[in-house]
């Protein structure tokens, strides 16, 4: 070998030497954990759901709808019941194409009934074996029963039917409970958490199972894993109504403190993420993810490394319609073929109306939460009261001046209230009330507060309470009971010296205020705030290797927790 060689391979060894002195993780990529997370999928066979029948049989509550001729099965939530296999198949279909490593859905996977769960169960099996990827679901509040268990399926079942989806591979089982434990990955161990009272929306995670939790929190970290959790209910408050685990706040704050990071949670149908911080300084955030077969049919993609954890919402914008049961109409068909996406949100929309005129109409929410009896006078002026309400709010916003000598839009009786209406080129209140509600679903709910749809809603619903209280409040046969029971309900009461409209309108427009403030404050604040600071939709949050930066002043303490609320209440007024 000439000196020319020897050169060459001097310098060749010493690369090699130099190369091989660096750590391989420089350049390995650095592992990655994606998965898709799919809730509230609400499948439900066509067996169980039945064929799509005529109008008349739905035609309950269907008073003022638009379209209805497209939209007259639609449900009081907007779940797309007859259309929820061929969504869930499209969902599933995506998945097993994605380059996720695994699905998690968080609960309510049917509707309840064993032969939905049968077919779910195998739909799931099918993607399982055609993507070679697994699938891990926890129950929901929906998925069993405590009765009917002809039809329907208890908590023992449903874990002998899921139990290819997370509990034959899991590490660690919960004796008191569905939970259990399972490895993702080398980095990562997933706690399914089952937090159900069945027949009841709120949930509950029971000191032993709590226990159970922190218990296998630990063994994850002892074991070198970072530990994330899924569980139906909500873990953290997402709007100011909602329904929530009891003592929600402790059990966050501990498993905050056991080092759980992230909880992936669903069942109030809407995109939404909320964090806060314990005393010690640790951050937990509850990302909850919407129904799949209410508009906008979304599911989230997740991707996490140690630096960040990224959640990407996407949606379902096409169904085959051969999975649809029979009797679907060529209009139908056609809406559903050409976009999905708008056929959804008008599907949602008349879901809405059925909801306003199911509730609205009669006294039997209202009379139910002021505690009347049903045989009682102030029931029935109640009644009275709502069913008015609810007639006003099915005529059209806007009045098109064909028949002045009528009183047949609400634009008329706000004139009469004193009420202006924003303009707008909605034609129906039911409208106002899906958009404000689609927006909370989607995600971007404090975008209502800039647009016209909130003002609007307040305002027609504040010009046909004002209309409506003056009639009963004035009236020769309902006078007596109504002021007794506005005063004792509303803290206001007609004297006899009103005599005048402009009187009377006057304190028909504060019995308005305080009904609304009292009723719908909460309701609408929930909707239209955003109670935590991560974005919904899409979000990106600091990862397992990072301290985190989101909103370090909410934290889980009593004080704190009030501080934070009356801040957004002042917001809200403002």
């Amino acid at each position: 070998m000439n000196k020319k060689s020897i050169k060459i391979l001097s310098v060749f060894l010493c690369i090699i030497l130099v190369i091989s002195s660096i750590p391989i993780a420089t350049f390995a990529k650095e592992k990655e954990l994606k998965f898709t997370i799919a809730s509230d999928t609400h499948f439900q066979c066509r067996s169980d759901v039945g064929a799509l029948t005529s109008a008349d049989d739905f035609g309950e509550f269907a008073e003022g709808m638009l379209n209805s001729e497209t939209y007259y099965h639609a449900t009081f939530q907007g779940q797309m019941n007859h259309e929820s296999e061929a969504i869930n198949r499209k969902m599933l279909e995506e998945f097993a194409k994605s380059d996720s490593d695994f699905l998690l859905i968080p609960g309510d996977l049917t509707c309840g009934k064993r032969e939905s769960h049968k077919q779910f169960a195998q739909l799931l099996k099918d993607t399982e074996k055609k993507s070679g990827k697994k699938i891990f679901v926890i129950c929901g509040n929906h998925d069993c029963d405590t009765d009917n268990l002809d039809k329907y399926i208890d908590i023992n079942e449903f874990k002998k039917l899921y139990a290819d989806f997370g509990y034959n591979e899991a590490v660690a089982k919960d004796p008191n409970s569905a939970s259990y434990a399972v490895d993702l990955s080398k980095e990562y161990r997933l706690i399914a958490i089952d937090s159900c009272i069945y027949g009841e929306d709120n949930g509950q995670v029971t000191d032993s199972t709590l226990n159970w939790v922190i218990a296998q929190a630990e063994k994850a970290k002892a074991d070198g894993k970072n530990v994330m959790a899924m569980m139906h209910h909500s873990l953290l408050p997402h709007f100011s109504v909602q329904p929530m685990i009891k003592n929600y706040a402790k059990i966050a704050e501990k498993m905050a403190n056991a080092g759980i990071k992230v909880v992936f949670s669903g069942h109030l149908h809407a995109n939404d993420a909320s964090v806060a911080n314990t005393k010690e300084g640790n951050t937990i955030y509850d990302i909850q993810t919407g129904s799949l077969i209410t508009s906008p049919n979304a599911y989230r993609i997740v991707n996490v490394t140690s630096e960040k954890i990224n959640i990407e919402s996407r949606y379902i914008t096409e169904i085959d319609t051969k999975y649809l049961p029979e009797g679907f109409s060529e209009t139908q068909l056609n809406a559903i073929k050409n976009d999905f996406a708008s056929y959804s949100s008008g599907y949602f929309e008349a879901g809405i109306c059925r909801w306003l005129n199911r509730y609205i109409g009669s006294a039997g929410k209202l009379g139910k939460m002021i505690k009347l009896s049903p045989d009682s006078a102030g029931y029935k002026i109640v009644d009275s009261l709502m069913k008015n309400v609810g007639e006003a709010l099915l005529l059209p916003i806007y009045d098109d001046g064909k028949t002045p000598e009528k009183i047949d839009s609400i634009e008329e009786i706000a004139k009469l209230a004193n009420v202006e209406l924003p303009k707008s080129n909605y034609e129906k209140v039911y409208q106002l009330a899906a958009k404000i509600m689609g927006g909370f679903y989607h995600g971007d709910e404090a975008e209502s507060l800039k647009t016209v749809e909130f003002p609007l809603f307040y305002a027609c619903f504040k010009a046909v309470l004002v209309r409506t209280i003056s009639n009963l409040a004035f009236s020769t046969k309902t006078s007596k009971v109504f002021n007794s029971l506005s005063q004792q309900i509303f803290g206001v009461a007609p004297y006899e010296k009103m005599l005048s409209d402009s009187e009377k309108i006057l304190y028909s427009s504060k019995a308005a205020d305080n009904i609304l403030e009292s009723l719908l404050f909460n309701l609408c604040d929930g909707l239209v705030t955003d109670l935590s600071e991560p974005s919904d939709i899409n979000l990106s949050i600091d990862g397992y290797g990072k301290n985190d930066s989101f909103n370090k002043e909410f934290q889980l303490s009593v004080l704190k927790r009030i501080i934070y609320f009356l801040k957004g209440f002042i917001a809200y007024i403002l």
